[in-house]
């Protein structure tokens, strides 16, 4: 812990001595910014516009009248309500069919201005397509799958074919899962995440391929980002609705109700409360209990989110978030022709809860912005299923089931840089927009596991581990418990460059070096007796790059091409002690090379994206099973690649209607034959 606040301490002071540096060359400028522009969705009307830097005004008082009134005709752009510095706060000629500015590279940007491959979508948008969850959001992004798992809140995302298969969604993430910039995953027992309703968020984005950079190891493949609407300081307004549902081979009738109240408090400060109930049908029958539809869910979450601006160069963001999930029985079919089961014995039970604190304080510097965020997560997840089937005792009296509790507390410091303005200087230093950061992050987790037979009546060795001394007791059935507790402590710096070459040629830099370190402690237990009680620490540092570059060949046409590295972090197996299987795993890593062209055509009416990508993918994180084929665990092994096209055509047409298609073809396969529970996989 001293080495990791020592470090922070160091690239606080980084960032400090580049603040001054850069404050001294522009002290002359005068700031007289609205902190709207750190926060708001827009200027206040009685402040009027937000000041351009000289760049800028140069440019708009040398683009040709006709442009002028073009890109005024061109339809609004949905901005988020987000820090941006000015120079990108203005899409410019990108502006065009429901064209979303996000945040997903820390600043405020066009999704037609980034080098990386981004489906947005706004929340108002998605509440209209009848979207309540990620299944319902992703079918919309071409290349990107969901998998439900044995409940809403352990649903494993593929991007672009890459995914970990797992016998336990509790393991294994690929993906990465933010609201705002708070990760949703913990690093080593990954446990469940929160199934998010996009009502009144601002936007949904989706992040294809590495986010290493900017977000760190929980997102080697790709991510999604909730991006809540921000309190407004301008106007009172409110918005509710009422919803009814019907799942298919489902005899219940859902329900969700969703109300959202934004409330202005003066001129400097704001509250926006959000809230919402959803009571989702259960579709699946029990055949053995003879109960239909059992897997019925409830879902409840509200939020609080406060504003204030105590000055014209100070804005300060807080929010409260508060979630539950609770399923009735588990998901899971064994018969592909109808939702339904004969070989459950026992009910499933899930209970899922969530609660986010944020604090976001900005300064306007003039030239730059200097933003702190500081987070606090914390999760349970609570699992007890039935575990007959899984033990092949389903033919016989016995029942069996197995308990998993997960525990989360993840408080995160980031502290980062944002210029306002290019920087100045010649032809190497000068005309660089940047992102310079520092990012701390704690998680103290904690996962139990317990396995047993709720019967006194039933046979000892039902479950056929080896006691305690090798006996059996006469008094119970033998009896697993696992323990495990991990505190995993992350430091990284990172930066992100944007330049433009030449008028039509702009290039991205990036890298992030991190390193990240977990102590683990694990404690079993059969028969009541203690076997063995193990202390892991795996350890990891490195850097992860990205590269990108846009050339603007036309005013229509422009050819985009990335390379970025991603990496996932390595852990801990939670295994009995007499296991041979490995107590820890390493990270994995992967290149994502990407080249497409994006097109848009008829005054930005009709727009045709084309994107092809090849992915390196080593040391996997692959799931395995024990010899007794109890447990799951995660080994490293082999190699593998995937290689595919995205096309995404987005059109405006008369009448006020839109257009939208999309298709992907990903072709994912191992590389290098490795060793599994089953056998050899080719």
């Amino acid at each position: 812990m001293k080495n990791c606040f020592g470090a922070l301490q160091g690239g606080l002071g980084w960032l400090l001595a580049i603040a001054l540096a850069q404050g001294t060359s522009a002290s002359a400028q005068e700031s007289g910014d609205e902190l709207d522009t750190l926060f708001g969705p827009a200027a206040r009307s009685e402040s009027g516009p937000a000041p351009q830097d000289d760049q800028a005004q140069d440019a708009q008082a040398a683009e040709p009248a006709d442009d002028r009134a073009q890109a005024e005709a061109e339809p609004e752009v949905i901005v988020l309500p987000e820090s941006a510095p000015r120079d990108v706060r203005e899409p410019g000629r990108h502006a065009g069919v429901d064209e979303i500015v996000v945040t997903a590279s820390k600043r405020a940007q066009s999704v037609r201005d980034l080098a990386t491959s981004i489906d947005a979508f706004s929340g108002d948008a998605l509440i209209e397509k009848g979207a309540t969850g990620l299944e319902d959001i992703l079918k919309y992004s071409p290349g990107v799958t969901v998998a439900t798992g044995t409940d809403g809140e352990t649903a494993q995302i593929s991007f672009r074919g890459i995914l970990s298969e797992s016998g336990s969604n509790y393991f294994g993430r690929t993906f990465g899962l933010f609201y705002g910039d708070v990760s949703l995953v913990n690093p080593t027992f990954r446990g469940s995440q929160p199934n998010i309703d996009p009502w009144d968020m601002a936007t949904v984005e989706v992040l294809k391929g590495p986010q290493g950079t900017l977000f760190g190891g929980g997102a080697l493949s790709g991510a999604v980002r909730y991006v809540p609407k921000s309190p407004e300081l301008e106007s009172f307004s409110g918005a509710a609705s009422l919803a009814l549902m019907q799942s298919g081979h489902s005899d219940d009738i859902g329900h969700a109700q969703h109300v959202a109240l934004n409330l202005p408090v003066g001129e400097r400060f704001a509250l926006r409360v959000a809230g919402g109930l959803q009571s989702r049908p259960g579709y699946l029958d029990d055949l053995y209990a003879g109960r239909n539809d059992v897997n019925s869910s409830q879902r409840a979450n509200g939020r609080i989110l406060a504003r204030w601006e105590p000055s014209e160069r100070w804005a300060l963001n807080f929010q409260v978030m508060q979630r539950r999930f609770e399923q009735d029985d588990g998901s899971v079919a064994d018969n592909l022709e109808r939702p339904e089961t004969d070989e459950k014995r026992l009910r499933d039970y899930t209970l899922g809860e969530a609660q986010i604190l944020t604090a976001d304080i900005a300064y306007d510097l003039g030239w730059g912005s200097l933003r702190g965020l500081f987070s606090q997560l914390d999760k349970t997840h609570d699992y007890f299923g039935d575990a007959t089937a899984a033990l092949s005792l389903e033919d016989t009296e016995a029942r069996v089931y197995q308990a998993l509790d997960t525990e989360s507390s993840q408080p995160s410091f980031e502290l980062r840089l944002v210029s306002n303005a290019p920087t100045p200087g010649g032809a190497l230093l000068g005309g660089w927009d940047y992102i310079l950061g520092a990012y701390l992050v704690r998680s103290d987790q904690l996962l139990e596991i317990f396995i047993d037979t709720p019967e006194p009546t039933s046979p000892d060795g039902t479950l056929s581990l080896v006691p305690l001394d090798g006996e059996t007791t006469s008094q119970r059935p033998t009896t697993l418990y696992s323990y495990a507790r991990a505190d995993a402590v992350e430091q990284a710096l990172f930066f992100d460059l944007n330049r433009r070459l030449t008028d039509t040629l702009k290039l991205s830099l990036g890298a992030r070096w991190f390193q990240q370190e977990s102590e683990a402690s694990m404690y079993d237990e059969a028969a009541g007796g203690e076997i063995d009680r193990t202390d892991a620490t795996p350890k990891d540092s490195g850097l992860s790059p990205k590269l990108g570059l846009i050339w603007d060949v036309t005013e229509q046409i422009a050819l985009v091409s990335s390379a970025a590295r991603g990496f996932r972090y390595g852990g801990v197996n939670v295994l009995p002690a007499t296991s041979s299987a490995p107590r820890t795993y390493d990270s994995d890593f992967l290149w994502n090379y990407e080249f497409g062209v994006r097109t848009q055509w008829l005054d930005s009416r009709l727009k045709v994206d084309l994107t092809g990508f090849y992915i390196d993918w080593t040391d996997l994180q692959i799931s395995q099973l024990t010899e007794d084929e109890l447990f799951v665990y995660v080994a490293n092994v082999g190699a593998a690649r995937s290689q595919g096209a995205e096309l995404s055509i987005r059109a405006s047409l008369p009448w006020g209607l839109n257009f939208q298609s999309g298709g992907s073809y990903t072709d994912a396969r191992t590389a290098v034959d490795f060793e599994s529970d089953k056998g050899t996989v080719p």
